[in-house]
Order: structure tokens, then C-alpha cells, then sequence
């Protein structure tokens, strides 16, 4: 869940204007209780492919709950699947940073 939180705070800085601020305090905050933050190195077609199963989406497209601000969440359907690959590999590159 904390890894998917992270992916939805780093599509919420390009799609609903979250700070960088945001994103970097709500990293801080998870690593600290420890959570993870990033993930091993994964096939992401196979987790496009996962997604595209999940409750929230609705005739085909992904519905997003993102955040603007703390306590501002908006529910978006206009993520680029682009930009959700990029996510998802930048999760994987913090994982590399870490050492796994």
C-alpha cells in the first residue's frame, strides 16, 4: 500500500498540482514507521495489465484517487498510461538506489 501511496503522490505532482513538498514529506513520513517507499524490479506490462482488473476502473479506464493537498483528494480519470509507466519505473529506481 505505501508503494502504491508513493506512485499516486508522484501522478498527483503532474496531474493535480500536488508540491513537491507534499510528495517529499509523505515519503519522510512513511519511512519512517519503516515502509517501503520503492520496489524490486518488476515486468510492468504485467502490472499494467493487473490494474486494468482493479475495482476502480470503470468501462476500460482507470480512476485514479489522487491527492491536490493533504485533505484535498480528487478522483481523476485523465492519467496518461505514460505517465503511469514512468511512475512505475521510478519505483523501482528508488529500490535500486536502496540497495533492493
Amino acid at each position: 500500500v505505501s508503494i502504491g501511496m508513493m506512485g499516486a503522490a508522484w501522478i498527483s505532482q503532474e496531474v493535480a498540482g500536488r508540491s513537491d513538498e507534499a510528495v517529499e514529506r509523505q515519503r519522510r513520513l512513511l519511512e519512517s514507521f519503516p515502509l517501503p517507499v520503492s520496489m524490486p524490479e518488476i515486468d510492468i506490462e504485467r502490472v499494467l495489465g493487473a490494474m486494468a482488473l482493479d475495482k476502480k476502473v470503470k468501462g476500460k479506464v482507470i480512476r485514479w484517487v489522487l491527492l491536490e493537498d493533504l485533505s484535498k483528494p480528487v478522483v481523476r480519470d485523465d492519467v496518461p498510461m505514460d505517465l503511469v509507466s514512468q511512475v512505475l519505473g521510478r519505483l523501482m529506481e528508488g529500490s535500486q538506489n536502496q540497495g533492493g
